[in-house]
């Protein structure tokens, strides 16, 4: 198979959102979600047009580096005939550095997961939290502003990717919340909000973004039953819970307290730049630190 890379600007979006309306993907792979986290990307497309995949870029001192951006888990093959080899091979073709992350697997990548709930199984952690938060209220009330500033407060530079960096792209993201169908469950204490979490609604899938509570609510078991009520959802919509998932130690420890299992896929790396380009980069982060 040869693929071919089309550059930002050649990018025909209403035909790349017709190929994801028509297969089943996640949200991950659309253009308004690409557009909000990516600083460019472009896609690498089969020869007739008729399958692909998105590829995040940068461009750093002259080398096209392939990147996952913050908020994005990864990218996806589109359509019914993937093959790792081309991808691969067209990957290091147009990008000299890379660092992504890819649904499909590939044998030379490496392993990372998610984690996705299908049947409630509640470890005595989870029980314990879940009877602590009874007394919360729940509702679905769209309220960017308070959960925004509520996740800068409790998640910025606390929790890795979190930053003054990445926040505009989280406002960016849930900015788009029509087009990709994010939606928010919030959590109430005798009328006082204290809390809520994003969620995106795909074909097979509803699937956390991000959220969180304030500190007394998420000692009270705040996060257990909003997470608890989200599967609630999932299983009247028929949909699988997808918990957006995280190598995270403590973050995958939680969701498999819900029973969660872990479902794999794949990290490419690569670096073919020069060596001038490593040293300098070297350097860098040797200042940041």
């Amino acid at each position: 198979m040869e693929l071919i890379w089309i550059e930002p600007k050649d990018v025909n979006r209403e035909q790349w959102d017709a190929l994801c309306d028509s297969n089943p993907v996640t949200p991950f792979v659309r253009s308004a979600y690409l557009d909000a986290v990516s600083e460019q990307w472009g896609i690498l497309w089969s020869s007739e047009f008729h399958e692909g995949i998105p590829v995040p870029f940068t461009l750093r001192m002259g080398v096209k580096c392939a990147v996952t951006p913050t908020f994005l888990r990864y990218v996806e093959w589109v359509g019914a005939h993937f093959d790792a080899q081309a991808v691969q091979k067209a990957l290091h073709a147009h990008f000299q550095f890379g660092t992504l992350n890819i649904r499909q697997q590939f044998s030379q990548g490496i392993d990372k997961c998610y984690q996705e709930l299908t049947q409630l199984d509640l470890n005595q952690q989870a029980k314990r939290s879940l009877k602590k938060a009874a007394a919360f209220e729940l509702n679905d009330s769209w309220e960017p502003e308070k959960l925004f500033r509520l996740v800068e407060q409790e998640l910025g530079h606390k929790v890795p990717g979190i930053d003054t960096y990445s926040l505009p792209k989280l406002t960016q993201l849930v900015g788009q919340h029509e087009a990709l169908k994010i939606h928010q469950l919030n959590l109430t204490d005798d009328g006082k909000w204290c809390g809520g979490i994003w969620y995106l609604v795909a074909h097979d899938r509803m699937i956390y973004l991000k959220g969180t509570c304030e500190a007394e609510a998420r000692n009270q078991g705040g996060m257990y039953r909003l997470i608890s009520a989200l599967y609630e959802k999932a299983l009247q919509a028929q949909k699988v819970l997808d918990l957006g998932g995280s190598n995270v130690e403590n973050v995958r420890r939680f969701n498999l307290a819900f029973g969660a299992i872990d479902v794999n896929y794949s990290q490419l790396t690569w670096n073919k730049a020069p060596f001038w380009w490593n040293l300098l980069r070297t350097l860098k982060k040797k200042v940041r630190n």
